[in-house]
């Protein structure tokens, strides 16, 4: 039996914020298991030529800045992990609540739309080979008056829907 969801469906909201946690506890699940840094990127207003909406990727850091060794694969659909939500009916009309970027990181101004996992799975962001701290961010997704966020825990990268 296959679920329907109407456009208006509350569920579509919390399909696409489980999408993005799935996406977010992969990269840090393959960080700790590989012992390689792995980042996702969450591009919010399609600015970024690396990916689409969702990006999950294994970093090279000996690129300046930091380049892409490879899009990681689904576990378990074995699809590239490089997704937009418009693609999958039942994600479409589901938005982010906004198209700012989301992740704060220690002595970095300005917020990115990358986050990446170090080999013990804490958030951080990579810069010219150095590693800054993740304070905060959310990532956020809305249809109509449905809204849901996605956090993510600075010390220990827990990733949490509410």
């Amino acid at each position: 039996m296959i679920p329907t969801f109407s456009s208006k469906d509350p569920q579509k909201v919390d399909l696409a914020a489980d999408i993005i946690a799935q996406a977010l506890r992969y990269a840090r699940s393959e960080s700790i298991r590989t012992g390689d840094i792995h980042g996702v990127l969450i591009d919010t207003n399609d600015s970024e030529a690396l990916g689409k909406d969702i990006t999950v990727f294994r970093a090279d850091l000996g690129q300046k800045p930091f380049g892409n060794l490879g899009t990681l694969y689904h576990p378990v659909t074995k699809q590239s992990y490089d997704l937009w939500l418009s693609d999958n009916p039942s994600t479409r009309n589901v938005e982010f609540s906004s198209t700012s970027k989301p992740f704060r990181f220690e002595g970095i101004t300005d917020k990115q739309r990358y986050l990446f996992f170090n080999p013990q799975g804490q958030p951080v962001y990579v810069q010219a080979g150095v590693l800054y701290a993740y304070l905060k961010g959310n990532v956020r997704v809305k249809q109509g008056d449905v809204d849901r966020r996605i956090r993510i825990e600075p010390t220990t990268g827990k990733v949490t829907v509410k």
